[in-house]
C-alpha cells in the first residue's frame, strides 16, 4: 500500500515537472515569435522605405548592417526604438480620445 502511494506521489511530481518545463517552453518560443515578428517589421520597414525614397544613406546602413554583418547598429536600435514608442503614443492617444468621446456622450 505505501508503494502504491509512494509510487502515485512521484508519478504526480513528474507530470508537475514536465507541466513546468512544457510552461517554460511555452514562453521561450513566444518571446521567439514575437522576436522573428519584430525581424519582419524592420523588413517590411526596410522594404517600404525602398519605395517612398526616405534618407537614401540611412536605408542603405540599416540595409547593409542587417544583410552582410547581420548585426543591429546602434543607430538602428535607436530609429526603431523611437518608431515603436511614437506608434503605442499613437495607439494611447487614439484609444484614450475614444474613452473621453464615450464619457462626454453619456
Amino acid at each position: 500500500m505505501i508503494k502504491k502511494i509512494k509510487n502515485y506521489i512521484q508519478k504526480f511530481k513528474q507530470k508537475n515537472e514536465q507541466k513546468d518545463k512544457l510552461k517554460n517552453a511555452q514562453e521561450y518560443y513566444k518571446i521567439l515569435q514575437s522576436g522573428a515578428l519584430f525581424l519582419k517589421f524592420i523588413e517590411q520597414d526596410l522594404a517600404q522605405m525602398k519605395k517612398q525614397q526616405v534618407n537614401r544613406q540611412l536605408r542603405r546602413r540599416f540595409d547593409k548592417s542587417l544583410h552582410e554583418k547581420g548585426k543591429f547598429s546602434k543607430e538602428m536600435i535607436e530609429h526603431y526604438s523611437i518608431k515603436v514608442n511614437n506608434i503605442l503614443n499613437y495607439i494611447n492617444e487614439q484609444l484614450n480620445s475614444s474613452k473621453k468621446k464615450e464619457k462626454k456622450n453619456v
